[in-house]
Formats: C-alpha cells, sequence, structure tokens
C-alpha cells in the first residue's frame, strides 16, 4: 500500500486560493450592496412628505425602494 502524501499540491493551492478568492470577492460585493441600501434608505427617508408625495412614493415603500436599489428588483 503507497503511503498518503498530506503535503498539498500546486493543484490544491491553486483550487483554494481560487475558491478564497470567490469568498472575498462575495464579501465585498455583500458589503456594497449593505452600503448602497443604508445609503438610499437614509436619502428617502431625509425627504420630506411633500417630495415622496411629488415623487409618487409611499413612506411605507421606502425599504422595498432601498432593497430595490441595492439587490435589484425580484
Amino acid at each position: 500500500m503507497a503511503p498518503i502524501s498530506t503535503t498539498p499540491t500546486r493543484a490544491d493551492v491553486g483550487i483554494f486560493r481560487d475558491w478564497l478568492a470567490d469568498r472575498i470577492q462575495g464579501i465585498r460585493t455583500a458589503f456594497a450592496q449593505r452600503r448602497t441600501y443604508r445609503r438610499t434608505l437614509d436619502e428617502l427617508h431625509s425627504l420630506g412628505d411633500r417630495e415622496l408625495d411629488d415623487l409618487g412614493i409611499y413612506r411605507g415603500d421606502l425599504r422595498r425602494i432601498a432593497h430595490e436599489a441595492a439587490y435589484g428588483a425580484h
């Protein structure tokens, strides 16, 4: 029976590096989306009732609108 090598190969290192890069990019994307959501929601909350009415937006829709701005419409 041949001994099992526990030393990672170049392929193993490359796969791990790619996996880690994907995870880091996913985290960056999530933070950027959350930042967009918060900024949009804060800006919408800063508008007065008259301004929202002029835009045809109800206060109850602010979170949905901010969510769509950050994460896209579903």
